[in-house]
């Protein structure tokens, strides 16, 4: 039987945001899982059907920094550093690291149409999963719908993943 790369790849991102987790609650801070195996397993009644190629974690404004160095003792770096602001995204950092596989995690601190600190709002009724082993906070139903919706919007209708969530 042939490996499914993509399944291996979700393995590996799972493994990378349960040990980001656990890493961060241990430096006080509580991440929320926004996408990946949170949509996967919502919509999808086998999550290998919706494949991932990132983790999207969201931390409280006020943490951004302490969630950014922990990172970065795990081996992450950032993709766009040194760039001027105005080329890096304004909601989140996107952190990279090379070994033992390559994994990138898109550190969110920000969310279209949301003031403030979106933490409060989307963290608001979350739920828990299992990730590799890790219970990781996910958002509730309703947060998910809106981010589902966000992300079609976000690509249109060119990139058939969020549509295809959308339409879910």
């Amino acid at each position: 039987m042939p490996i499914d790369t993509a399944v291996l790849r979700m393995l590996a991102l799972d493994a990378a945001a349960a040990e980001a987790i656990t890493a961060l609650r241990a430096a006080a801070v509580e991440p929320l899982l926004l996408k990946g195996p949170a949509i996967a397993r919502w919509l999808y009644d086998d999550p290998s059907q919706r494949p991932y190629n990132d983790v999207d974690l969201l931390v409280p404004l006020a943490d951004r920094t302490t969630a950014a160095r922990v990172l970065a003792d795990l081996g992450y770096e950032e993709v766009f550093a040194g760039m001027r602001a105005s080329e890096r995204s304004v909601h989140a950092v996107t952190l990279r690291r090379a070994h033992p596989l390559p994994v990138s995690i898109d550190l969110h601190h920000r969310f279209h149409m949301i003031g403030g600190d979106p933490y409060a709002v989307l963290g608001e009724g979350h739920r828990t999963i299992e990730v590799s082993g890790v219970d990781a906070h996910v958002p509730g139903d309703a947060v998910l719908a809106v981010i589902v919706a966000l992300h079609a919007a976000q690509h249109g209708p060119a990139v058939p993943k969020p549509v295809e969530d959308l339409s879910r």
